[in-house]
């Protein structure tokens, strides 16, 4: 990634963390568990996939 776009996307993610929004740091927690869960689901998937055809 270049840093052009690392810049905002970490500012994004912090600010997300920050004191504002800490009442819902548990939704943001649950969102980035799905996030994580549907990736690696999905990696899964796809390798099963390769690996019978």
């Amino acid at each position: 990634m270049d840093t052009i776009v690392k810049q905002p996307l970490f500012y994004t993610i912090s600010l997300l963390f920050s004191r504002p929004f800490a009442k819902y740091s548990r939704y943001i927690d649950n969102v980035a568990g799905i996030i994580f869960l549907a990736f690696g689901g999905y990696l899964v998937y796809s390798e099963v996939q390769e690996t019978l055809s």
